[in-house]
């Protein structure tokens, strides 16, 4: 550094070093199993991914820079309570902000996804599968009688189904004769289900009867406990 002055010519020597400043960050978990998830009954408890900046400058993710791809993305949503939001989010070094997904699939069936998230540090993915499965829907109809029961199931609108219907008295071990169904998607119907010798005799002075209905294809249970009469 040099400075002319009046009484001369002053100058400092002047040392330092550069440095560049960079942004990067990294995402975790990148991968989540939702599991199974019952048809219509709405979105799962979201998964969060944690986003960590861990450069020397701000981790920013652009406008649009957080979305979910592949073949079944319309299945799984981003939920509107993630801290990190695309176009306003700027993380500082060492940092977090989250994004939460949910889901919700409108078939049976394995689901997959992406989480992309974009970001002045890269790309950051996360892999998501799920699985849609039908719920039976499973009522009494009619008193039941002293040597058998009346029950009411479905399947829902979206999926043919496979049940088979087991039951016993509450508190007992005796059982009723179990059956099977088949079930086209939509469908509804009534089945007759007959009691073991044993339960007609642990029935003789009435009691509780829990029918149980069980898809077979993904092991999905749903229950109705009926009450016998004297």
């Amino acid at each position: 550094l040099e400075i002319a002055t009046n009484d001369g010519t002053k100058s400092a020597s002047l040392t330092g070093t550069g440095g560049n400043t960079s942004s990067s960050g990294s995402l975790s978990p990148t991968f989540v199993d939702f599991g199974d998830q019952r048809l219509s009954a709405g979105p799962t408890s979201t998964k969060t991914f944690t986003l960590t900046s861990s450069g020397t400058a701000d981790l920013t993710i652009p406008a649009g820079g957080i979305s979910l791809t592949g073949t079944d993305a319309d299945q799984f949503a981003v939920s509107p309570y993630s801290t990190c939001v695309a176009g306003t989010s700027s993380v500082p070094s060492g940092q977090p902000c989250t994004v939460k997904v949910t889901f919700d699939p409108s078939s049976t069936g394995a689901k997959s996804a992406t989480l992309e998230i974009q970001t002045s540090g890269g790309t950051k993915v996360a892999s998501l599968i799920g699985n849609g499965v039908v719920s039976p829907i499973i009522a009494g109809s009619g008193t039941p009688t002293s040597t058998f029961l009346n029950v009411t199931v479905s399947c829902g609108d979206s999926s043919p189904c496979f049940l088979r219907l087991t039951g016993r008295k509450v508190g007992a071990s005796s059982r009723l004769i179990p059956q099977t169904v088949s079930l086209s998607a939509g469908q509804q119907r009534t089945v007759t289900l007959s009691y073991s010798l044993a339960l007609r005799r642990d029935l003789a002075n009435g009691g509780r009867v829990r029918v149980t209905a069980t898809n077979t294809e993904h092991g999905v249970t749903a229950s109705v406990t009926l009450r016998v009469p004297k």
